[in-house]
């Protein structure tokens, strides 16, 4: 599905009135968050209608749904205090976009998690003290430490596969929508109190950045087709006739359906499993890692791929974690 914005507003998505906005600007960047909440309905009530000084254009639930609140030309109160590469206040020049994702928990002595809110939830998502479960249970979150954070283990809430096609359209949207648009950063990014976190370590952020790299290189890609015809004419008549006729029937079948389907990125930070299914391994996939698949068994994928250390790793992953390397 691809996205159209007419008059600062994406048609055909749900619209939330709100009074919790400022006057008209022209859109420079986009600030990603996570809400810290658990709910899609709970995080758009708290930007849009509750007494909370704080609203946005964008909100993004776990299943995919984007709601808007704010034209993407009216100032939203989402960034705060703020500073990036000579703009200070990104409320005024920068569209918010929030995600519906709790961040962080972290992890008791008891085995339990503790949210941004003291609630106390157990490893399999289930809330202490009611019936509420998280959308994925923390216990299979990812693990890790981060610096602005006090002492501890914290278990961070992955993006799903819903959330992370939605916002591919969104942000290709906005940079088709507005070419004044020349950032996408992240809130710890522009936060200058030194105490905010998101999108935390669970987004790849240089998909998203990519994005305006990419934009920036339409031109040249639409002048490469010009020169191709220069050249393939000439050589394809002088090659086919001693060589195409015998070998290239015979190869290209055989490759080309094995590459083109085999290229993937990896959408979270997870472990490897040494079976579909089975025991997880030390080996280890980060968002945005470039992943080669050996055999698909159903819901799993056999992947490789190079990490930072420049070593290979190796083992199953299930494919909605897995997303076309286009």
């Amino acid at each position: 599905m691809t996205l159209k914005i007419k008059n600062g507003w994406v048609e055909g998505v749900r619209r939330v009135k709100t009074n919790k906005m400022g006057g008209d600007m022209v859109p420079k960047g986009i600030v990603l968050h996570y809400t810290a909440g658990w709910t899609t309905q709970g995080d758009v009530a708290t930007l849009s209608t509750s007494d909370r000084k704080a609203s946005v254009q964008f909100v993004l639930g776990r299943d995919g749904e984007l709601i808007q609140i704010i034209p993407c030309d009216r100032v939203a109160w989402h960034a705060g205090p703020s500073k990036y590469k000579g703009f200070t206040g990104l409320n005024n020049s920068f569209i918010g976009v929030e995600i519906c994702n709790a961040g962080w928990v972290k992890k008791l002595s008891n085995g339990n998690y503790l949210d941004q809110y003291s609630q106390e939830i157990k490893p399999d998502g289930r809330f202490v003290g009611n019936d509420r479960t998280t959308f994925s249970p923390p216990g299979g979150w990812h693990h890790m430490y981060h610096p602005r954070l006090a002492k501890g283990t914290y278990a961070w809430e992955p993006y799903y596969p819903a959330q992370l096609d939605k916002l591919d359209e969104l942000v290709a949207a906005l940079l088709k929508a507005y070419p004044t648009i020349k950032h996408i950063v992240t809130h710890e990014e522009i936060d200058t109190r030194g105490w905010k976190t998101d999108t935390g370590p669970m987004l790849n952020m240089r998909r998203y950045t990519k994005l305006l790299e990419d934009r920036s290189a339409d031109v040249a890609e639409e002048v490469t087709p010009e020169k191709a015809p220069e050249k393939a004419p000439e050589k394809a008549p002088e090659k086919a006739p001693e060589k195409a006729p015998e070998k290239a029937p015979e190869k290209a079948p055989e490759k080309a359906p094995e590459k083109a389907p085999s290229s993937y990125v990896s959408r979270v930070w997870l472990r490897l499993r040494e079976t579909p299914n089975g025991n997880i391994k030390d080996a280890q996939v980060e968002p945005g890692m470039a992943l080669q698949a050996k055999q698909v068994d159903g819901n799993w994928a056999l992947v490789y791929g190079t990490d930072d250390d420049g070593q290979e790793v190796t083992g199953w992953i299930r494919a909605e974690h897995l997303r076309k390397d286009t």
